[in-house]
């Protein structure tokens, strides 16, 4: 990625969409809130655990674990790493051909 194709990310509305999530990387519990949520939604698509569901348990065990850890993380954060991991995981199912 060229130096202004960054440029033109930042200065693009999609920026707003993603400085927040990457705020949270940036903070000692980012890669273990990435790495948590990443598991648990992998899990819980693997157990086939509807949609609604899937978001409301795994923000349940995202926070005991990262609470076990010592981390105390804004359920807003929890929330929207939830949502990238989903969106991720449902992007390489599409790339993979294994989504439908």
């Amino acid at each position: 990625m060229s130096f202004f194709e960054k440029i033109k990310i930042i200065a693009s509305k999609v920026w707003v969409y993603l400085l927040p999530a990457f705020k949270t990387f940036l903070k000692a519990y980012g890669p273990v809130l990435l790495q948590t949520a990443e598991k648990v939604c992998l899990q819980l698509i693997a157990n086939q655990i509807p949609g609604a569901e899937k978001q409301q348990i795994a923000f349940v065990q995202i926070q005991n674990e990262l609470l076990q850890k010592g981390f105390q993380v804004a359920s807003r954060e929890i929330n929207k790493t939830i949502e990238i991991v989903l969106d991720k995981i449902e992007a390489d199912k599409t790339l993979t051909g294994g989504g439908n």
